[in-house]
């Protein structure tokens, strides 16, 4: 053996025993079943401080005299979502009068919809819009009324707010009546939205807004009790004038105590704007959360007036197979765990959708987490020597092994 690929080997060696694995810090037990089937373990908001952002490091345990099983599960986010087809139709006519543009749609027949959007040339508008539906052209229905669109495209402002929801409905003929600012009609889309009906659960949190003149900004704090995956906020504003302000929301990843205070670091979720022409949802991508910051740019206009901030996120359950009379338990919080392989996830589908819930019981701490400095292992002269006594002997062993050949 050469003397590199000895080192190579030695170093090695002490690498794994420096980087061993480390265990689970956290347990719950799982309430008994009451039958052989399937259930759905809810994880309560608590838990998620403990557990990694991709869940690899949940593991369900059936814990008996003799042994313990590792027992298979899929993880369900309860997200909220749509298909959304675009249904072809024809322009019949279109007309003016009165100031007021009237146009009809055929549609084809057995065909539904529930959203229409209209484009104009124009890059700037405000309208109103009323919907009608008929199945003769001679007796027509109101879908919608006085539903308000508009576009705003002016000093690096942009906006554009096209769209009509109704009521899902079958009717052969759709009649839009449109007034306000004159528009060139362009085309109008119309599609049916299949839902897909997510389960959310509310998020507890406190907020603060700060004005900050000198910037032109408003900053707004959400705190949650818990660290979660978040992935909607709903902002509900006063107002008596419409209004259009940009805004960044982001998420709190870390802090660090400075000479002048603690300074926080975040990361942007998403951009857009906050306006009277709509609810102000923001939806973003799911992320787990302590603590967002909201930032709306006011520019030259008064700081807005925010009643209330509401915040969600999808229910998180685990599907699982069980037994009755049998002890299971979750355990999680292994920063090293990495997401298990189960046969189950190719077999989703035969999974039922609605599944008896089973509530975990409370925490059980496996392991105190013990913050200790540590000497670094090669300025800790014990180890040096350790290390150098090994390989000192190793290789005499070596030496003495081809003096003895010779």
């Amino acid at each position: 053996m050469k003397r590199s690929d000895l080192l190579a080997v030695l170093f090695t060696f002490i690498g794994i025993l420096c980087h061993a694995q480390s265990s689970y810090h956290y347990a719950r037990q799982i309430p008994a079943p009451t039958g052989k089937g399937w259930y759905g373990i809810n994880l309560p908001s608590e838990i998620f401080k403990h557990i990694k952002s991709d869940y690899g490091d949940i593991r369900i345990f059936k814990v008996t005299k003799k042994d313990t099983t590792e027992i298979p599960y899929i993880i369900r986010i309860r997200e909220a979502s749509a298909e959304v087809n675009t249904i072809p139709v024809k322009q019949l006519n279109k007309s003016t009068r009165d100031g007021k543009l009237f146009i009809t749609f055929e549609l084809p027949k057995g065909e539904t919809i529930d959203h229409i959007q209209f484009n104009f040339k124009e890059k700037n508008f405000d309208e109103m819009v009323t919907l009608e539906g008929s199945h003769d052209q001679k007796e027509w229905f109101t879908l919608a009324e006085n539903e308000r669109i508009a576009a705003l495209d002016k000093n690096g402002m942009q906006f554009n707010y096209n769209e009509v929801l109704v009521p899902s409905t079958n009717y052969r003929y759709l009649r839009a009546t449109i007034s306000g600012t004159p528009v060139t009609f362009v085309d109008a889309s119309l599609t049916s939205t299949k839902l897909v009906t997510g389960f959310h659960h509310h998020v507890a949190h406190r907020w603060k807004a700060t004005d900050l003149k000198t910037a032109r900004q408003s900053v707004v704090e959400i705190k949650f009790k818990y660290e979660e995956p978040i992935n909607f906020i709903n902002i509900d504003i006063e107002h008596s004038a419409d209004f259009y302000r940009n805004y960044t929301l982001e998420v709190l990843i870390d802090s660090a105590k400075t000479d002048k205070g603690i300074r926080y670091y975040y990361n942007t979720l998403t951009t857009g704007y906050i306006t009277s022409i709509k609810s102000n949802n923001i939806n973003f991508e799911l992320t787990k959360a302590r603590q967002l910051k909201l930032t709306v740019f006011n520019e030259d206009n008064a700081p807005l007036e925010i009643k209330s901030i509401s915040a969600s996120r999808p229910e998180v359950t685990l599907a699982s197979q069980l037994e009755p009379n049998q002890d299971y338990y979750l355990f999680y919080g292994d920063e090293f765990g990495t997401a298990p392989a189960y046969d189950i996830v190719h077999f989703e589908k035969n999974i039922p959708d609605t599944l008896p819930t089973l509530e975990l019981q409370d925490e059980i701490a496996l392991k105190q987490d013990v913050v200790e400095t540590k000497t670094p292992l090669f300025q800790n002269p014990v180890w040096l020597w350790s290390i150098m006594g090994i390989m000192i002997l190793v290789l005499g062993f070596f030496t003495m092994k081809m003096m003895k050949n010779k």
